[in-house]
């Protein structure tokens, strides 16, 4: 059975800290997500599309 396509996949805190990234897949692009948990805010981890450029010389 395959998983809901907006269920977290990986996740995990980070260090002292009320935050936590998770990963997930959605129509088959991951995305890593951060989420804040004292504020109750969550956002793109990282800007994916700048990230996934080829690099120029």
């Amino acid at each position: 059975m395959a998983a809901h396509p907006y269920v977290p996949v990986v996740s995990f805190w980070l260090t002292e800290d009320d935050t936590f990234v998770y990963r997930r897949i959605i129509r088959g692009h991951r995305q890593f997500m951060l989420f804040d948990a004292a504020a109750g805010e969550k956002g793109l981890a990282f800007d994916h599309v700048r990230r996934a450029r080829k690099p120029t010389s």
